[in-house]
C-alpha cells in the first residue's frame, strides 16, 4: 500500500458491519425529525401525471400513501421494478456461498483468519470493525441445505477448519445466496426511479455493493430535493445517465475479481477504491480547461 496524501487519507479499505451503516443513517434520518417504518410492505402503486398513489400492507391494515415520486431501493428481488416490468438482464455466476455475522470463540479480532484458502472447501472469519463481531463467509455447493443456527455454524466451520475451539456463540444474520451479475434495462419509469440492488446486483468480490448503492442514492437524493425545490424535472433524466455507467464497469469488475478468486488471485488494484469515479459524458458536465492541475469538471481529484 501507498502511503497515504492529504488528497487522499484513506488508502486502507474499512470493514464496517452494514448494521452499523444502517444505524447511522437511521440516526441521521431522525435527525432530520423523520422515522423509518416497520412491518409496511408495498403492495402495489399506480402512476398518473402530478404523482404516484402506493398502497401499503400496515400492522393495523392497508394504508394509501400519495407522493410526488416513489423510489425502489427494494433489492434484487424488487417488487417495484416487477411490477415496472423493466428487464433485469444479466447471468447468474455458478456460484453459491453463505455469508453470516457471528460472535464467535477461540479467534483473535487482530486478524482475517482463513483456511483452506486453496481449496472448494475454504472458510473465512473476518473481524467486523467497531463491533466484537466476526463475519464468516465461505462457498458452499448448490445441492447442500445449510443449518445457519450458531450450532450448525459451527459444525460447518469444524469440519472446514479442523479447529474444534473455535465456537460460534450467536448469528444475528446469516445469509446463503447465488451469486449473480445483473442490470435494469432502465432506472426510471415516469415518476418512478430504481436504484441500489433493485437496479444492479453483482458479486460481492471488490466489497462494491453497497458503497454503489449509497452513491446511487446520494445522486437521486439532491436532485429529488432540487426538482421539489423548483429546479428543472428534467434534472432527474441525469441520474441514470450517470450511474448507469457506473453500475455496467462495477459489474464487470466485480466479475473480473471472482473469476480471479476462482485462481486463487486475490490482488486488488486501485479500481476497487471507487476513488477515481467521476461523470465526464453527464450533461451536468461544463467543458472543462486544458490543464492537468487543479478543480475540473466531473474529474476526481487526483495528485
Amino acid at each position: 500500500m501507498s502511503d497515504p496524501t492529504p488528497d487522499e487519507p484513506y488508502r486502507i479499505p474499512l470493514l464496517v458491519p452494514q448494521f452499523l451503516t444502517e444505524r447511522r443513517l437511521r440516526e441521521r434520518l431522525t435527525e432530520l425529525g423523520h422515522a423509518p417504518h416497520y412491518s409496511h410492505e408495498l403492495v402495489g402503486f399506480d402512476q398518473d401525471t402530478d404523482g404516484v398513489t402506493a398502497r401499503l400492507a400496515t400492522p393495523d391494515g392497508e394504508r394509501t400513501v400519495r407522493a410526488s415520486y416513489l423510489i425502489g431501493a427494494d433489492g434484487g428481488s424488487s417488487f417495484v421494478r416487477k411490477a415496472l416490468g423493466i428487464g433485469f438482464p444479466g447471468k447468474t455466476l455458478g456460484v453459491r456461498a453463505i455469508v453470516a455475522d457471528v460472535l464467535v470463540d477461540g479467534v483473535s479480532s487482530d486478524a482475517w483468519h482463513r483456511w483452506g484458502e486453496e481449496t472448494a472447501a475454504q472458510v473465512s472469519m473476518c473481524p467486523l470493525y467497531g463491533t466484537d463481531m466476526f463475519q464468516l463467509q465461505a462457498p458452499i455447493p448448490f445441492d447442500v441445505d445449510i443449518d445457519l443456527s450458531a450450532e450448525g455454524l459451527t459444525s460447518f466451520l469444524h469440519e472446514r477448519s479442523g479447529r474444534t475451539d473455535v465456537v460460534i456463540r450467536s448469528v444475528s444474520w446469516a445469509s446463503a445466496f447465488e451469486m449473480n451479475a445483473r442490470l435494469a434495462d432502465t432506472y426510471r419509469h415516469e415518476r418512478v426511479f430504481l436504484t441500489g440492488d433493485a437496479a444492479h446486483c453483482h458479486p460481492p468480490t471488490g466489497g462494491q455493493g453497497l458503497n454503489t448503492s449509497v452513491q446511487d442514492a446520494y445522486n437521486l437524493g439532491w436532485k429529488l430535493a432540487a426538482v421539489l425545490d423548483g429546479a428543472p424535472e428534467s434534472l432527474l433524466s441525469t441520474h441514470e445517465k450517470e450511474r448507469r455507467p457506473i453500475a455496467e464497469a462495477v459489474l464487470g469488475l466485480s466479475e473480473r475479481l471472482l473469476e480471479a478468486a476462482k485462481n486463487r488471485d486475490t490482488h486488488r488494484g486501485r479500481e476497487v477504491s471507487q476513488l477515481d469515479l467521476g461523470y465526464l459524458d453527464s450533461p451536468l458536465s461544463m467543458t472543462s480547461p486544458d490543464r492537468a492541475y487543479g478543480v475540473r469538471a466531473a474529474r476526481p481529484m487526483r495528485p
